[in-house]
């Protein structure tokens, strides 16, 4: 890391630099145990319910997802006597925080500004608290951000090892949520608008190349078996709905925009980094893929609000470590962010708990939906 403050002897700045790695650290583990018990508090919602289904029949995959979200019930089957079944889920987001943090390290000038970053990752609604829940999107962001590691160590290095770990890591991330196929787009896009060819050794991506395959087999031999039903399937739900209706699209910057807000009234959040920094650059590309695939995609059928879930991450990080953008700045938007997002996840659990007061919206009701029954069936 390359701080600002850092202008005295190397030794006492590399430690200034540990400590604070280290107060995220600390952050990380008490976000994942404050997890760990409101998972134990929230029930299962409906979908979760139907992977937990999936991990009492393991197959190599399955007709509407990949089955990494199956292994981590399977996994959180050995502990079902103390914890919740997402446990295994939930360490695995606070991988993700914690890669995040290592890929953001090297960008920041400020040891504040790389704290409150980290902080807001574990308070965002999708990547943090939303991450609670079971869904393909925990793996699927736990292997993007590996994948973005390797990616820039590669970049640095070039080491054969580091192509190999990548492809293991795409392989598994196609385990996880097929919209692991926007990575390679999004670097692809990135190596050819800024000629950056150069940064690739041939072998290194046969090398990725392969790997990925293998680790991709579980998906790939049960489609071979199945007709390719899975793939066709997705491909007609997010591509193949019908006329276009324009609704589908204003809801989609609408949801992104809610999501991303206050970032997107910033000049800085749309304008792509220097030529002379490709490690930025990287993340411009690998941010805005997914944000413009799903708005051409809403063309032809309708796009929920976690499907470009891997953007936030990348253009949050170009903002919040932007010289330009001042840690006054950030303290007041993450000020604003808690504000919005913490009272609203607290109701969630509210309403979870003391369900005469519900007051949700249908989709968030999924935890009760059936509570009534299950006297009945009791």
């Amino acid at each position: 890391m390359a701080y600002l403050e850092c202008s005295g002897s190397r030794c006492a700045c590399l430690i200034d630099q540990v400590i604070h790695l280290r107060l995220i650290y600390f952050f990380i583990i008490a976000y994942t145990i404050i997890k760990i018990g409101l998972s134990a508090i929230v029930p299962l919602i409906g979908d979760e319910a139907y992977y937990w289904v999936w991990a009492q029949s393991l197959q190599l995959s399955y007709f509407d997802h990949p089955p990494f979200v199956a292994w981590l019930f399977k996994v959180s089957e050995l502990g079902s006597d103390y914890l919740s079944p997402r446990w295994a889920s939930i360490l695995l987001s606070a991988g993700t925080v914690f890669f995040w943090a290592q890929v953001s390290k090297d960008l920041f000038q400020s040891r504040r500004g790389l704290i409150l970053w980290s902080s807001v990752l574990m308070l965002s609604p999708l990547i943090g608290f939303g991450s609670l829940l079971v869904t393909p999107d925990v793996p699927l962001m736990f292997f993007w951000t590996l994948a973005t590691w390797f990616c820039l160590r590669i970049v640095r290095s070039s080491r054969l090892v580091d192509y190999a770990f990548l492809g293991i890591v795409l392989g598994l991330g196609f385990c996880s949520k097929y919209h692991i196929v926007l990575w390679p787009l999004g670097l692809l896009i990135f190596l050819w608008r800024d000629r950056q060819w150069g940064l690739v050794r041939p072998s290194g991506l046969l090398l990725t190349a392969l790997f990925g395959v293998i680790f991709s087999v579980p998906v790939i031999a049960w489609n071979l078996q199945n007709d390719f039903s899975s793939f066709r399937f997705q491909v007609d739900h997010g591509l193949n709905q019908g006329p276009w209706d324009w609704r589908w699209s204003i809801e989609y910057v609408l949801g992104q925009a809610l999501v991303l807000s206050p970032l997107i009234f910033s000049k800085q959040f749309y304008q792509r980094p220097p030529d002379v920094d490709p490690h930025r650059r990287i993340h411009f590309y690998l941010g805005w893929t997914p944000l413009v695939f799903f708005l051409l995609s809403s063309l032809r059928g309708p796009v929920e609000l976690n499907w470009p879930i891997m953007s936030f991450a990348h253009l949050g990080l170009l903002f919040f470590s932007e010289e330009k953008t001042t840690e006054a700045w950030i303290l007041r938007w993450s000020k604003i962010y808690a504000t919005v997002w913490v009272p609203l996840i607290s109701g969630i659990v509210f309403c979870s708990i003391l369900p005469q007061f519900n007051f949700l919206h249908d989709k968030l009701n999924e935890p009760k939906k059936y509570s009534e029954k299950s006297a009945e069936l009791n």
